[in-house]
């Protein structure tokens, strides 16, 4: 997915929010933040992807300030949110009910509080576009799975339906190698307590939101194409994979949270999806 007119205003909001994180020296976070706005201004353009766009701005912040990961205090706060958040939800009991669990995790976003997805807990919506039958049809035929976590709190909604699938598939959870926004890393599942619950666990091998195989690991590059059906979480995911040439084996589990993202689904803002491409 290339970037709409309101990536470049929402780019800029995440350069405020993580030059704002990565540093208390004021002069250095002035500077750093000029940096990344330099490089936005200079790589935005009809072409580029708005994940991958974004992963160059925070490396910079990243080399600048010397924070290797600006956003862990808001990972940190999210997990723990997210554990006793799903603790007082009753589990999900059926394929469905998962995919849909899974799913409502994905309300939790680095631009709000994560008490934000307490207004969605007790009345899911259902997904607008819904492909969870279709997905449950190719299980049977499927060896190989491969689960691209997103946000770090996302980790307890994805627990059940890892652990449903994990018995008698070969599920593989991915999770970012170093900092990438509050994308989940290996740490954070370690904080979470779920290392050993999620079946096989490895990293991307970089920093990158979503998927960019110039960055990636030759272990996920080569998972990506070996993997018989392909999970993904979030919109980073969908921005950088519907780029890639890969097709008809991928479920993007998302909440639209953006008006560019859910007009290339073409779904209403805020939705949730279900959606094999």
């Amino acid at each position: 997915m290339r970037v709409g007119s309101e990536c470049f205003s929402c780019i800029s909001r995440l350069i405020d929010v993580a030059s704002e994180l990565s540093t208390c020296n004021a002069d250095m976070r002035k500077r750093a933040r000029q940096e990344a706005i330099d490089i936005l201004e200079r790589e935005f353009n009809s072409d580029v992807v708005p994940a991958i766009l974004s992963t160059n701005i925070l490396r910079a912040l990243k080399a600048i300030t010397g924070n290797p990961d600006p956003f862990v205090e808001v990972k940190r706060k999210e997990i723990d949110f997210a554990r006793e958040a799903s603790s007082r939800i009753n589990p999900p009991k059926n394929l469905r009910s998962m995919v849909e669990y899974s799913a409502l995790g994905n309300t939790l976003d680095f631009f709000k509080e994560p008490e934000s997805l307490l207004e969605k807990v007790d009345r899911f919506p259902g997904f607008v576009h819904d492909d969870v039958d279709e997905f449950a049809g190719r299980l049977p035929s499927a060896r190989k799975i491969l689960y691209l976590a997103d946000n770090a709190g996302e980790c307890f909604f994805d627990n059940p339906l890892v652990a449903y699938l994990a018995k008698d598939k070969e599920v593989t959870y991915v999770v970012k190698d170093s900092s990438a926004q509050n994308d989940i890393t290996y740490d954070d599942l370690e904080y979470a307590g779920l290392l050993n619950r999620m079946g096989k666990v490895i990293t991307t091998g970089d920093d990158a939101i979503g998927i960019d195989l110039a960055t990636a690991s030759e272990e996920m590059a080569r998972m990506l194409q070996t993997s018989d059906l392909i999970i993904a979480k979030g919109m980073g995911n969908y921005e950088t994979l519907s780029e890639l040439p890969i097709s008809d084996k991928i479920l993007h589990l998302l909440m639209a949270k953006c008006e560019p993202v859910a007009s290339s689904l073409n779904a209403p803002k805020n939705s949730y999806l279900a959606i094999i491409r």
